[in-house]
């Protein structure tokens, strides 16, 4: 062989070697997957210090603006417009801490839905000025609420995990 054709196969090898090393490959479905669990862990993460904080555009901004939030005992409220005027009373009359009480349960359903399942106790402090709030949908009946929450989030065009659909029933009641 000469030397030419020797150093065009070397050329050839180490090119090969260099497209199979993996520090080249494009992301798996498994990081890809381990990326959109952290992104909507995030989504969660800035849902609850807005609740904790009061912060209504805080709380929105992870909202889908075809949002549809499904109590147990009261009617749905569809739309983000409808869901920012329910939570005016909401943070207006109170304050909420959030307890997690599971690991978050996030499944996949095509790349774009998943379905996330939780288990909160929120307890609610009522504030001093007022005595109960009573407007229907955001009636509250107990000052803590140990809840089982199954929710839908949707990847938007811009990438952007949002809220689509937010249930929940009650919990299992925890030992004293």
């Amino acid at each position: 062989m000469t030397n030419i054709l020797k150093k065009y196969i070397l050329i050839l090898f180490l090119v090969f070697c260099y497209a199979c090393s993996s520090e080249i490959q494009t992301p798996t479905k498994m990081d890809t997957r381990a990326a959109d669990k952290e992104a909507i862990l995030n989504v969660y993460s800035t849902w609850n210090e807005a609740v904790e904080s009061g912060d209504r555009e805080g709380y929105l901004s992870v909202l889908h603006n075809e949002i549809r939030m499904v109590p147990q005992s009261a009617p749905d409220i569809v739309g983000i417009e409808a869901y920012g005027e329910f939570l005016i009373p909401v943070f207006n009359n109170a304050s909420y801490k959030i307890i997690n009480l599971s690991d978050w349960d996030i499944d996949f359903i095509g790349n774009d839905i998943a379905q996330v399942r939780y288990d909160y106790i929120i307890e609610i402090t009522i504030k001093s000025e007022t005595e109960i709030i009573t407007d229907s949908k955001a009636a509250l009946s107990k000052l803590s609420n140990n809840l089982k929450y199954n929710d839908l989030v949707i990847r938007g065009t811009d990438g952007q995990w949002k809220v689509l659909r937010h249930m929940w029933n009650a919990g299992y009641e925890r030992a004293s």
